[in-house]
């Protein structure tokens, strides 16, 4: 039986609306292929495709003065990236923002194959779109085999989301990094408690926004009263992190460098996941945690048994 948390949970997911597709592509000749650079390459195209839509969605600009950019780009886990012909990733975009101009969006990923990839420039072509995130309305796969078009991707919302996620999740698994401070300084055990504060956070921005109201600096207290309630509850949850330390490193364009971003990749494992806290968590699975995260850091992916 669905608790009263988590259907007011999701009645706040409900205007938040998403669009969530995974590219299938082929190179001209094999590269390799790194997603900062398929990020890169995709912002130069979409810049000059439409600037003001590269403002909006890529950099995030919005009337807050806080940026947030309106997608992520992440790896698929079941493709290497090696000197291959083909290759594939995912692409999230949400907001009304975003979505109006969807076209525009899939047009640029057009320009961004011709401009190529690597320092060969190597064109690549995308060949197929397909659907992620299955919903209660739509659980089957969906192909699109011409990306100009965007009448067979459907927009969601995560309310929609098979939260349930069967009887038993025992593990917050994180396949890449996650980069969670405390007071400035690296959380480098993260435990639940950490991870769902994260989420208030990552989600609050994104909610209020659909809802028409200004972000709180606060975890989600404008958006959704039972925060503090789930707060709370996860305090009585046994949990275990296990994991190490990582180490990656990125180009600030701000500061002209190379930075590094320590942070950490293992898994959070609990004794018992309450449903009050499934449809987070699946939210968090969709929108990852933290603004800086938008080339696959803090990518949470929920692991039932």
């Amino acid at each position: 039986m669905i608790n009263d948390i988590a259907i007011q949970i999701r009645r706040y997911f409900e205007p938040v609306k998403v669009r969530a597709v995974r590219f299938r592509c082929v190179n001209e000749k094999p590269v390799e292929v790194t997603l900062p650079t398929l990020r890169s390459v995709w912002g130069l195209a979409l810049h000059q495709t439409d600037q003001k839509l590269y403002e909006t969605v890529f950099e995030g600009k919005n009337k807050t003065n806080q940026k947030q950019p309106l997608y992520i780009i992440r790896p698929d886990l079941n493709c290497c990236y090696e000197n291959s012909k083909t290759f594939s990733f995912e692409w999230i975009v949400w907001n009304t923002a975003a979505l109006q101009y969807f076209d525009k969006l899939l047009q640029s990923w057009t320009v961004a194959g011709l401009l190529g990839l690597g320092k060969d420039r190597v064109r690549f072509h995308i060949i197929e779109a397909e659907t992620i995130f299955a919903t209660k309305n739509k659980t089957e796969v969906i192909t699109n085999n011409n990306t100009n078009t965007s009448a067979d991707l459907p927009i969601f919302s995560p309310a929609e989301l098979q939260w349930t996620l069967g009887n038993d999740v025992r593990q917050l698994a994180f396949p890449h990094s996650i980069r969670l401070l405390q007071k400035g300084k690296l959380i480098t055990e993260p435990t639940l408690w950490n991870i769902i504060v994260a989420i208030f956070y990552r989600l609050s921005p994104i909610i209020v926004h659909s809802l028409g109201n200004i972000p709180s600096n606060r975890p989600g207290d404008d958006w959704m009263p039972c925060s503090q309630e789930i707060l709370d509850l996860i305090r009585t949850i046994p949990n275990q992190w296990h994991g190490e330390p990582v180490t990656l490193r990125r180009y600030s364009a701000r500061q002209q460098q190379e930075i590094d971003m320590n942070g950490v990749f293992g898994s959070l494992f609990v004794e018992t996941l309450p449903d009050e806290l499934k449809p987070l968590i699946l939210a968090a699975d969709l929108f990852h945690l933290g603004k800086g995260t938008i080339m696959g850091l803090g990518r949470l992916l929920p692991i039932t048994s």
